[in-house]
């Protein structure tokens, strides 16, 4: 999976990030700015990582990285092995509360 990893690291738009989370003055702490480029990719290695490893969605800063368990399908030509996917996120909601108000 090291390989996956690399390529997420390698094909993900840090750039796209850093300009959105700098126009929204989106800062991490310690210490309290907004992350650079390099903070960035580390960190979502370690959430790549932790990720893969845990078998979960995890996410911090607005980073997020989630595993995708393996797709089995009745012709193994067809199978897909886990998959790992990398996000920024904004804003994000769900109905987990609807009815809790």
């Amino acid at each position: 999976m090291n390989d996956e990893i690399d390529y997420i690291l390698e094909t993900f738009n840090f750039d796209r990030v850093h300009v959105a989370m700098t126009a929204l003055d989106w800062q991490w702490t310690d210490p309290r700015e907004v992350p650079t480029i390099a903070r960035l990719k580390k960190r979502a290695k370690i959430l790549l990582d932790t990720a893969y490893k845990e078998k979960i969605t995890i996410a911090t800063g607005g980073l997020q990285a989630t595993y995708h368990p393996p797709i089995k399908n009745s012709d193994p030509l067809i199978d897909l092995g886990p998959i790992l996917s990398l996000s920024f996120v904004l804003t994000e909601t769900n109905s987990a509360d609807y009815n809790n108000d």
